[in-house]
């Protein structure tokens, strides 16, 4: 099973995943491909802990994240996964939540009034 981090914030047109403090859409989307391509892969866990992050890039992943469940299966465990972090997990054929855990808010935006 190729485990996949999900965690920190959420980036558009970043190609890296640094420690639990940021991963790129464009890292996780390049783990999938590679996953779906290796024949020694017979599944992929995403493996969530994110507040979410940028709205760009979120939905072609989490189109390309469902689309992965037609060819292995796919399945999210999320610790938190909260706005884009959950539209991805909620992508996955199955989705995990620790009983400490919490999922949702996808779309919510926040803003300061001044």
């Amino acid at each position: 099973i190729l485990q996949i981090p999900v965690k920190g914030s959420l980036l558009y047109d970043f190609p890296f995943q640094v420690m639990d403090y940021a991963t790129g859409y464009e890292y996780i989307g390049e783990a999938i491909k590679r996953g779906l391509a290796d024949p020694e892969v017979k599944g992929i866990a995403l493996v969530v802990n994110s507040p979410g992050g940028m709205v760009s890039g979120c939905f072609d992943l989490s189109d390309r994240i469902f689309a992965a469940r037609g060819v292995k299966p796919v399945a999210a465990f999320c610790e938190y996964a909260y706005s884009a972090a959950y539209a991805l997990a909620s992508a996955a054929g199955t989705l995990t939540v620790s009983r400490s855990g919490g999922v949702g808010s996808i779309g919510v935006v926040v803003v300061q009034a001044e």
